[in-house]
C-alpha cells in the first residue's frame, strides 16, 4: 500500500516542480527587466507601469508556493502583489492620454487608413520621454557590456547593439533630449496625443504597423490663408514626437505648418515611400489649407533617404528639401529634382553619417548643377536637431527667407 501510494503521487510532484521552474524562469526574467526599466524612468505612470511588471513577475512563483505547494506564508505575499498590481494599474489607466486630441489643440494626429484607437496599450502608458530613457540606457549599458566581453579574449568578437552608440554619447544628448520632452508632456496638445512607437514595436515583433499615421501641427497665427507647409520624415526606429515639438518653433516663426508622417522604424528605402507621401498630403488638406506654391520636404537621417526617394518622383511638388544629419543614397539624383534647392544640415563629429561624406554628396549635387547649401557645426554629432535645436531652426528659418526672395 506504501507503494502503491507513493507512485500516484509522483507525477504531482512533478507536476509541481515543472510549474514552479517555469514561475521561477519568468521571475528571473520579468523582474531584473522590469526593475532595469524603473530605474532608468522619472514619470510617475512609467514607474508604476515597471511596478506593475515587478509584481506580475512575482504573482505567478508566489501563488504556487501558497495554493499548491501548501506554504500558508506566500498568501499573504499574494494578496499584496495582486492589490498592488490593480491599485498601480488603476492609476496608470487613469493617466493615460486619450490619443484624441482637442478639436482646437494645435497638434492633431490623422490617419489615412482606418484604424481602431486603443489607448490601452503599454506603448501609451509609458511616456515617450521614458521610453526613450530605457532605448539609451540599454544600447549605452549594452555597448559597454559587449566590449567588456570581448576585451576578455582575442576569440570573441561579439557584435555591439549599436555600433556608435556609448555612454558618453548617451550622457550629452540625453539631457538635452529630456529638456524637449519636460516641456511637450507640459503641454497639453502634445501631452494627450501619446505616443506613435508603438508602431515601431509592432513592425520588430512582425505586427500591423503601417497605419498610415501622421502629426499635423498648426500655427498660432493660421487663418483663413492657404499655409506654406513643411513635411518631416523621421529617422530609424520611429516618430519620436520630440522632432515635431522642436519643428514646432519654426513653424510658429513662419507661419507654417508641420506634417510629420510615422513609418514604422523609419525604413524608407521602399517603392511605397512616395505613395504614402502623396496619401498623406491629399489626407492632410481635409484639415488645413495648403499653400502648394511653398511645400517643403525634410528629413531626418534616415529620413533623408525617404527624401531623395519622394525627390525622384516628386520634385515638382516641393519648392525645397532639407537634409538634417541624413543617410544618402548612392546615386545622384536625376536633373529634373534640379529646380528644388536643397539645405543639408550635419554635424563634424557625426560618426553615422560622417561630413566627409555628406561634403561628397553635396559637391557632386553642386557639380551637376543644383542649387545646394551645406552648414555644419563642429561640435554637433548625429543628434544636432536636439543638441543644437535653436541654431538648426534658425539655419532652417535663414535658408528658407532665401528662398522668398
Amino acid at each position: 500500500m506504501h507503494t502503491a501510494m507513493t507512485d500516484s503521487t509522483q507525477p504531482k510532484r512533478t507536476k509541481l516542480s515543472v510549474d514552479l521552474l517555469l514561475a521561477l524562469s519568468w521571475m528571473l526574467i520579468c523582474v531584473p527587466a522590469c526593475a532595469f526599466a524603473v530605474i532608468q524612468m522619472r514619470t510617475l505612470p512609467g514607474i508604476l507601469t515597471g511596478g506593475v511588471g515587478i509584481c506580475l513577475g512575482l504573482l505567478p512563483a508566489s501563488w504556487l508556493l501558497w495554493w499548491k505547494q501548501n506554504q500558508p506564508q506566500y498568501r499573504t505575499y499574494t494578496v499584496v502583489l495582486i492589490a498592488i498590481a490593480l491599485i498601480a494599474s488603476g492609476i496608470v489607466l487613469a493617466l493615460a492620454p486619450s490619443r484624441v486630441p482637442a478639436a482646437d489643440a494645435r497638434l492633431q494626429q490623422y490617419y489615412t487608413n482606418t484604424v481602431t484607437i486603443d489607448p490601452y496599450v503599454p506603448s501609451n502608458f509609458v511616456p515617450e520621454s521614458d521610453q526613450l530613457r530605457i532605448g539609451f540606457a540599454l544600447l549605452s549599458r549594452g555597448n559597454q557590456f559587449v566590449d567588456e566581453i570581448n576585451a576578455l579574449s582575442d576569440f570573441i568578437n561579439l557584435p555591439r547593439l549599436d555600433p556608435f552608440f556609448d555612454m558618453a554619447q548617451s550622457q550629452r544628448i540625453l539631457p538635452p533630449t529630456m529638456e524637449i520632452y519636460q516641456q511637450l508632456e507640459a503641454d497639453p496638445d502634445f501631452a494627450e496625443v501619446g505616443s506613435t512607437l508603438g508602431w515601431s514595436y509592432n513592425q520588430i515583433l512582425n505586427q500591423p504597423w503601417e497605419v498610415g499615421h501622421y502629426y499635423l501641427y498648426i500655427p498660432e497665427s493660421a487663418g483663413a490663408e492657404p499655409l506654406p507647409t513643411m513635411v518631416f520624415l523621421h529617422g530609424s526606429f520611429g516618430n519620436f514626437k520630440g522632432y515635431t515639438w522642436v519643428l514646432r518653433d519654426l513653424a510658429e516663426a513662419r507661419g507654417m505648418a508641420i506634417i510629420a508622417p510615422s513609418y514604422g522604424l523609419g525604413n524608407w528605402d521602399t517603392p511605397q515611400t512616395s505613395a504614402v507621401i502623396e496619401r498623406t498630403l491629399s489626407d492632410a488638406e481635409q484639415h488645413v489649407a495648403i499653400d502648394h506654391e511653398r511645400v517643403y520636404l525634410a528629413g531626418i537621417s534616415n529620413g533623408g533617404v525617404g527624401v531623395l526617394n519622394v525627390l525622384d518622383t516628386m520634385a515638382a511638388q516641393f519648392s525645397g528639401a532639407i537634409f538634417i544629419s541624413s543617410v544618402l543614397q548612392s546615386e545622384i539624383l536625376d536633373a529634373n529634382a534640379q529646380v528644388v534647392p536643397m539645405l543639408f544640415l550635419t554635424g563634424q563629429l557625426d560618426e553615422r553619417v560622417p561630413v566627409d561624406y555628406i561634403r561628397r554628396y553635396a559637391t557632386q549635387l553642386d557639380d551637376a548643377d543644383f542649387n545646394v547649401t551645406l552648414q555644419t557645426w563642429a561640435d554637433a554629432d548625429h543628434f544636432l536637431l536636439f543638441t543644437h535645436r535653436e541654431a538648426v531652426i534658425d539655419a532652417m528659418n535663414s535658408w528658407l527667407t532665401t528662398l522668398q526672395r
